[in-house]
């Protein structure tokens, strides 16, 4: 099997495009001999800055081809044209929206990570929402298979847009722990970072539908009630949608009394966020709406305890560790931290990182697999295909 991974993400900053390409490879290169297919990356020439998002993954590799635009300054890849990018691939995944130069003999699959505007639409312009609609539309019309990372997001496509389930194919991704993180030295990062043990953590981009917010106001709440749980928060601070969100949301953190306890540190280091990770009480996920919670996969992956939203979602991913609480209620959210305090402890070391670890081999080897799958299923859906 030769799978091509178009690694179409990096310079937008969107880290969960770039987790969930680097996780396909690590997923397929966990195989054993006799399973793992030929892995090819193929670079989008316009992601050139971003290769070091990746350098962990190239070893992995067998080949690696540029698609668009001029050898790169150090003269390290090939550059192909559209005629021979694709030669001798069984498969290439997942393709570009919009991507013209596939050729006829080669599946044409697609994924699609969510449709949070279809349920979220307050949090996009008129314009987005139609360019989205048109461009899953053209998707569901042209797609042997239409990839989806959850249940809930198969049954959107299919009511939204029409898909039948039978090109349909759910591939949720895990977090893959690399050997590095348990090795790390958390005192040291929390120390760089100037964080004292005891705290809370909220990995998400500072966008709309994360929903820290209400998460703010459960802060809010505790302190009322004499609880001071200290938060840090890591992720971009940009929303193309509202310029003006994060700047609000630094107003509310003055005007609940709550700023001294909460730390935001915006993009770091992926080494030092999971080194933060391993050492904090646990982890809260307030999100609205997620196609599949990065966040929650490394909560899973670390042993974390997590409190997260009651979305379709997050029940389907039904992390260990896991307390509920109703989406976008402060008042719950207090309720479900104060009650998974007896939960509440750093994973570092302890043997509830090492079970999740020997439990998270197992999930790459299925995702490995998935990815397998997919292939076969792309080329019983075209069988004309010949790579």
């Amino acid at each position: 099997m030769r799978i091509g991974i178009c690694i179409q993400w990096g310079v937008e900053g969107w880290t969960g495009g770039i987790n969930y390409l680097r996780h396909l490879v690590l997923g397929a290169a966990s195989l054993p001999p006799r399973l793992r297919p030929r892995i090819v990356l193929l670079f989008e020439a316009a992601q050139a800055a971003a290769l070091p998002l990746y350098e962990s993954i190239v070893p992995l590799a067998d080949e690696v081809r540029v698609m668009h635009g001029t050898r790169d300054a150090a003269g390290v890849y090939h550059v192909h044209d559209p005629e021979t990018v694709f030669a001798g691939l069984d498969i290439a995944y997942p393709l570009p929206h919009g991507f013209a130069d596939v050729p006829s003999g080669l599946p044409r699959l697609f994924w699609i990570p969510d449709f949070q505007h279809r349920h979220l639409p307050r949090f996009f312009p008129e314009r987005e929402l139609a360019e989205r609609d048109a461009l899953f539309s053209a998707i569901g019309r042209s797609a042997d298979v239409v990839v989806l990372s959850s249940e809930a997001a198969r049954r959107d496509v299919m009511a939204f847009y029409g898909v039948p389930r039978e090109r349909t194919f759910v591939l949720p991704f895990c977090t893959v722990g690399e050997e590095d993180w348990y090795a790390g030295d958390v005192a040291a990062v929390q120390a760089r970072h100037g964080i004292a043990p005891g705290y809370l953590m909220c990995c998400n981009q500072f966008w709309a539908h994360k929903d820290h917010l209400t998460l703010f106001r459960a802060l809010a709440r505790l302190r009322a009630e004499g609880g001071v749980p200290q938060l840090v928060c890591t992720g971009g601070t940009d929303d193309y949608r509202d310029p003006k969100h994060f700047p609000m949301l630094l107003r509310a953190l003055d005007r609940l009394g709550i700023a001294e306890q909460v730390r935001i540190l915006g993009l770091i280091d992926r080494r030092d966020q999971i080194q933060l990770l391993r050492g904090a009480d646990a982890v809260v996920q307030p999100s609205l709406f997620e196609g599949w919670s990065t966040v929650v996969e490394d909560a899973r992956a670390l042993g974390k305890t997590i409190v997260l939203s009651d979305i379709d979602v997050h029940l389907e991913q039904d992390p260990p560790h896991g307390h509920t609480f109703r989406a976008g209620d402060p008042a719950d959210l207090a309720r479900a931290l104060q009650e998974a305090q007896g939960d509440f402890t750093p994973t570092a070391g302890t043997e509830r990182e090492t079970e999740a670890r020997a439990d998270n081999a197992e999930r790459l080897l299925r995702f490995g697999m998935g990815l397998v799958h997919l292939a076969r299923a792309a080329q019983e859906a075209r069988p004309d295909c010949v790579g």
